[in-house]
């Protein structure tokens, strides 16, 4: 769909199904949309936001003046979320619920949670009774 020069000679690469970067040379790591959580374009560098359980991990890109490889990642970790749903656990602090079209129709499912409750343990015990209930609901698994 785009891709683009890193600069250092290594393509980076968005296809139908995942943005392909070759983080160590000659392999390619393959980031499936449903793993994106959020990506951002600025001054010629990518950041990806993957999500991984109730944390984040964040890339950065260099792509250079490739302007589709940016537009086109945000349109397919767009069109990839089937839901998006805040639930409230106190007051006005929760967890959202998100779920991503991964590849043959599984659902890849993420919860999280406000800042403020990020370090407490029922709180993370009730995002995942959070997560069930709209899984459940969904019905994607």
């Amino acid at each position: 769909m785009a891709w683009v020069d890193d600069g250092s000679g290594r393509p980076v690469v968005a296809s139908d199904t995942a943005l392909h970067v070759q983080r160590n040379p000659p392999d390619y790591s393959r980031l499936g949309w449903e793993q994106i959580e959020r990506a951002s374009y600025d001054s010629g560098v990518l950041t990806v936001v993957l999500g991984v359980d109730l944390d984040e991990a964040t890339l950065r890109v260099p792509v250079g003046d490739g302007r589709d490889l940016p537009v086109v990642v945000r349109d397919r970790v767009t069109a990839s979320v089937i839901v998006d749903r805040f639930v409230a656990l106190d007051g006005n602090v929760g967890v959202r619920v998100v779920g991503r079209r991964g590849p043959m129709g599984t659902i890849a499912w993420r919860a999280v949670l406000d800042p403020e409750l990020a370090d407490d343990p029922a709180a993370r015990a009730e995002a995942q009774l959070a997560l069930a209930e709209v899984r459940a609901e969904v019905g994607g698994g």
